[in-house]
């Protein structure tokens, strides 16, 4: 008689707990990409030799998307995902962070820095992002992604420049993100 009374007992909570989770339901966040601004952090580095000192970097945004189709893989270099176009030049669906570089002049407003056509300049890929766990079925997805850049030295970065980044993200299905801008930092 104890027994099935600690059974039943022990059960009441188990179903209780199933009932809970069977009405969750997933966050409904759109198939477009939205992110925010969570941080920037830069870092002094020195090369193997000591000569090569440079800034480092890292923008950390919060991402959501209802679909989870986020991020590639390293071996995705076919069409619509290849960095370059047969004629050689850029194809901007090749890159899935956009991060458009700003410095500040000196009327203390930031301006793009503007790369040539054929340079992503600070553009880049994000890995996929896409749990193994839910397979390819699409699902809402959401976390943070930290994309690291070293800045050297040249004609616009010079020691005392403040600076920006412009980030956007894009989606699998080339869907951009809202667009968000990092606090400025100023290189040493």
């Amino acid at each position: 008689m104890t027994l099935s009374r600690t059974l039943r007992y022990a059960a009441l909570p188990a179903l209780l707990a199933l009932g809970v989770t069977g009405c969750l339901n997933p966050p409904d966040y759109p198939e477009t990409p939205s992110i925010e601004f969570k941080g920037i952090t830069k870092q002094r580095m020195t090369g193997p030799n000591g000569t090569a000192d440079f800034d480092r970097v890292v923008i950390s945004v919060n991402y959501k998307d209802g679909d989870g189709d986020l991020g590639l893989r390293d071996t995705e270099l076919q069409p619509p995902y290849n960095t370059n176009k047969p004629d050689g030049s850029l194809n901007p669906d090749g890159y899935n962070y956009l991060c458009r570089l700003q410095v500040k002049d000196n009327n203390n407003e930031f301006k793009d820095v503007v790369f040539p056509p054929n340079e992503p300049g600070y553009d880049g890929r994000y890995p996929f992002l896409t749990p193994s766990s839910q397979g390819d079925q699409a699902a809402p997805l959401k976390g943070t992604i930290d994309y690291e850049q070293d800045l050297f030295k040249n004609s616009i970065l010079r020691t005392g420049t403040t600076l920006r980044f412009r980030v956007r993200i894009k989606d699998r299905a080339l869907n951009v993100s809202n667009e968000v801008f990092t606090t400025p930092v100023t290189l040493e």
